[in-house]
This record gives structure tokens, C-alpha cells and sequence, in this order.
């Protein structure tokens, strides 16, 4: 019972990601975000085309930062939950349950009104999730060598 506690960041931000999916009104706010980044930083209006390619780089980085944060979530979670597990067998189990939320996930939009599915979106989830396995096996390879020393 006192392992589900290791389960609860990745709960939250699944149900994060559940929620995003199912929000119609995303793109607006996008929209919205990506003209005051424009007038932030530049002062005109910007031409339609650059507006477009800041929409896209926006949202395609909220991908990435979103499933890059719940890999490390996951991986938390099965480390901790599955202790004898070895490194191999735990990144590749948190991997693979992070691979299979974004498969759902897309599944999960083509029931949104407004909102598309897209294999494109899982493969920008992957980034996310191999940066996060970079990132964990980084860190413990640094923590090992700082312990041997």
C-alpha cells in the first residue's frame, strides 16, 4: 500500500497530459502565448508564417518537456516500486510504460473534437523520453563514480 506514494507523480502527470488531450481550445491558447512572445521580444507584427512556425515549436517542446518529465516520474516509480529490478530492466519498463501512455494518448484525440491523433506527435514524445533516459543514466553513472571515489 505504501508503494503507491512512488506512483503518485506520475498519476498527476499523466492525468496532466489527459487533460491537454482533451482540450479543445488548445490551439488558441497557443495562438495567444505565441503573439505575446512575438510582441515581447519584437516590437511589429508579426508576418503569418513566422506566427505559424513559433505555434508549431511551442507545442512540439510541450511534448517533449511533458513525456521527458513523466519518464522521469515513471522511472521514479518503478525503481522504487520494483527495488530488484535491474537498471536495464527498470529504464526499459519505465520507458516502455511512458512509449505506451503517448500511444494512448494520441488514440485519446481522435475523440476530441478539434483535435487530430498523430504518430508524428508520439515520435516527439520519444525525444522526450530518450532525453530522460539519457538524463537518468548520466546522473548515475556521475553518482557511481563520486561513491568509488
Amino acid at each position: 500500500m505504501r508503494k503507491i506514494i512512488y506512483w503518485l507523480p506520475s498519476i498527476f502527470f499523466m492525468t496532466l497530459i489527459f487533460l491537454g488531450s482533451g482540450d479543445q481550445a488548445s490551439g488558441g491558447r497557443t495562438l495567444i502565448l505565441a503573439k505575446w512572445l512575438l510582441s515581447f521580444f519584437f516590437a511589429e507584427e508579426a508576418e503569418p508564417q513566422i506566427l505559424t512556425s513559433l505555434i508549431f515549436i511551442i507545442r512540439k517542446t510541450a511534448h517533449i518537456s511533458e513525456y521527458f518529465i513523466l519518464s522521469l516520474a515513471n522511472y521514479y516509480a518503478f525503481s522504487r516500486t520494483f527495488n530488484r529490478y535491474s537498471f536495464q530492466k527498470t529504464i526499459f519498463s519505465s520507458s516502455s510504460f511512458s512509449l505506451l501512455y503517448a500511444l494512448s494518448d494520441e488514440f485519446h484525440q481522435t475523440f476530441v473534437n478539434n483535435r487530430v491523433g498523430s504518430f508524428d506527435d508520439v515520435m516527439i514524445d520519444t525525444i522526450g523520453i530518450l532525453f530522460a533516459y539519457l538524463v537518468i543514466t548520466m546522473i548515475l553513472k556521475i553518482r557511481t563514480k563520486i561513491n568509488l571515489a
